[in-house]
C-alpha cells in the first residue's frame, strides 16, 4: 500500500501545483435588448422588438437581440409573448398557432402589427458588418396553442428551417447570434451554418448564456 500512497500523494500534490486556467476575454460588446435595450422603456422609448426599436439599438448599441416566432405559414416574425390577447372578434391564441392572415387582421385590430425576421435582415443590409442580432429563439408552447401547432421539437425544426432560408444570401452571418435553451437546433446552425454564432441559454436564461462553439 505504500508505493500507491506515495504515487496518490504526488499526483494530488502536482495536480494542486498547477496554475487556474484563465478567461481570455476578446472584448465587450452592448446589444440593445429586445431592440431597444431594455423592456418597454429602453433608450427613451416604449417600443420593443419592431424595426423602429431596432433602429435606435443599431444606432447607440452594438447590435440588438429580438426575440422570434414562426407561424404555421413559415413567416418568422418578432414577437416576445406566447399568447396574444384577443382584440374585438379578433382572437389568434399565438402567432405559433395562426398564419399570415388571420396574424394581420388581428394586429391591424390591436394597432401594433409585428415586423418580420426578414424586414430586420433587410434593413440591416445598409450597416455596418459589425452590428450584431441575436436572435432568440424559445420552444412556444401551453395550454391555449398545444392543439394548434406541432410538437416543441417539431416546432423548433421547422423554425431552424425557415431561419436557414433567410440567412441564406445574408452577406454577415457571422454577425447572426443564434440563441436557444435546445441543443438540437444549435446544432443544426452549427452544421449547416457554422459562420453564424450559437449560444445556449442556461436554466432559463438566469444564469446567462454559455458559448455552444
Amino acid at each position: 500500500m505504500k508505493p500507491i500512497f506515495i504515487l496518490l500523494s504526488f499526483t494530488l500534490l502536482a495536480a494542486c501545483s498547477k496554475e487556474a486556467p484563465v478567461s481570455v476575454y476578446n472584448g465587450t460588446k452592448i446589444i440593445a435588448h429586445r431592440g431597444n435595450g431594455s423592456i418597454s422603456s429602453g433608450l427613451g422609448q416604449t417600443e420593443e422588438n419592431n424595426l423602429n426599436a431596432c433602429d435606435k439599438g443599431f444606432s447607440l448599441t452594438d447590435g440588438v437581440e429580438i426575440d422570434v416566432q414562426r407561424s404555421n405559414d413559415f413567416i418568422v416574425y418578432m414577437f416576445h409573448d406566447v399568447t396574444v390577447l384577443p382584440c374585438d372578434v379578433h382572437d389568434i391564441k399565438s402567432i405559433a398557432a395562426s398564419t399570415k392572415d388571420p396574424i394581420e387582421k388581428h394586429f391591424e385590430c390591436a394597432g401594433n402589427m409585428p415586423n418580420t425576421f426578414a424586414q430586420l435582415l433587410e434593413r440591416n443590409m445598409i450597416l455596418e458588418e459589425d452590428k450584431d442580432i441575436f436572435v432568440d429563439v424559445k420552444s412556444i408552447a401551453n395550454s391555449s396553442t398545444a392543439l394548434k401547432m406541432p410538437t416543441p421539437q417539431h416546432y423548433l425544426n421547422l423554425m431552424a428551417q425557415d431561419l436557414f432560408a433567410l440567412i441564406k444570401d445574408y452577406p454577415y452571418q457571422s454577425a447572426i447570434n443564434i440563441e436557444s435553451e435546445n441543443g438540437v437546433l444549435l446544432n443544426a446552425f452549427e452544421k449547416h451554418y457554422p459562420k453564424t454564432q450559437t449560444w445556449l441559454a442556461l436554466w432559463r436564461y438566469r444564469q446567462g448564456y454559455k458559448k455552444s462553439k
